[in-house]
């Protein structure tokens, strides 16, 4: 059996001429292949693969066409094994993510489609997407712990780039997602710590929904080396997560009685390392 990723080559090397555009007639042809999927009538999963990237590449423009090419995606990421493959579908459900986001449009009508029976669907896909966005961040995150690196992990980041997603919400669901990962594995917390914090560095205006998750991977790591009695890299780690837990403060939610309990507590790790390391 091919690999995903030559069917993929294979495919648009093909047809790469069969449109100049994307249809019109994409949503609902993307509609009816999740139909057709759910109901067990499509079970060629590299067909459904080669339909969501047609759409990723001539429907970049298309809001909820990227955003049913994302579903699509991460539907494909769940049923193939092969860690190669998924790596591959997982990787073009986080491009039709960040697709969905620059592409959408206040100002273009929410498409219709219909059902089989007749009925029609009016296709809202701004939650569906923010909820694949934190499923395919942290499906990629465990790729790149299993040798499948992808770039968001290992890329450098710089505060002239711009920032992948165009809300803040959007933005803190990625965030919160790899945090909730990382949190059940110190071998995770690394590559959490710098996806999380190359957001924080190219998106400036997001930091409210940044700063205190990264505070707490900062925190866990500093737990980490506290075990293990290496007070001076447990404190150099706390003064991190003291540093964006300053900034948090300055947000609307910094003010909250379960931040500032948080806070004093980590001011405690502070002036135990500190005391630990000064009786060395």
């Amino acid at each position: 059996m091919k690999t995903l990723a030559l069917v993929y080559v294979l495919f648009v090397s093909s047809i790469s001429g069969a449109f100049a555009q994307c249809p019109n007639e994409a949503e609902q042809a993307l509609h009816n292949v999740k139909i057709s999927l759910y109901s067990g009538q499509q079970p060629d999963i590299r067909q459904v693969f080669e339909y969501a990237a047609e759409a990723l590449n001539k429907c970049s423009d298309r809001s909820v066409v990227q955003g049913q090419a994302a579903e699509l995606f991460a539907l494909i990421g769940e049923a193939v094994p092969d860690l190669s493959d998924k790596h591959t579908v997982y990787s073009s459900a986080y491009q039709a993510i960040l697709n969905n986001g620059t592409a959408w449009n206040s100002s273009v009508p929410t498409p219709i489609v219909k059902n089989p029976d007749g009925s029609e669907k009016t296709l809202y896909y701004y939650g569906t997407v923010n909820m694949l966005t934190g499923t395919v961040a942290v499906a990629l995150a465990e790729l790149t712990l299993n040798g499948h690196a992808h770039e968001i992990f290992d890329k450098t980041y710089t505060s002239d780039q711009k920032c992948p997603h165009l809300s803040e919400e959007r933005t803190g669901v990625e965030v919160r997602a790899l945090s909730d990962w990382a949190s059940t594995n110190n071998l995770k917390v690394p590559y959490a710590i710098h996806r999380t914090k190359g957001l924080y560095t190219v998106c400036p205006d997001y930091h409210s929904k940044i700063s205190f998750p990264l505070a707490e991977l900062y925190l866990k790591t500093a737990l980490m080396h506290e075990g293990n009695k290496d007070w001076a890299q447990a404190l150099r780690f706390a003064k991190e997560a003291k540093f964006y837990a300053a900034d948090y403060r300055n947000s609307d939610s910094g003010t909250n009685s379960w931040f500032i309990d948080w806070s004093l507590d980590l001011d405690t790790k502070i002036r135990q390392y500190s005391d630990k390391l000064a009786s060395q």
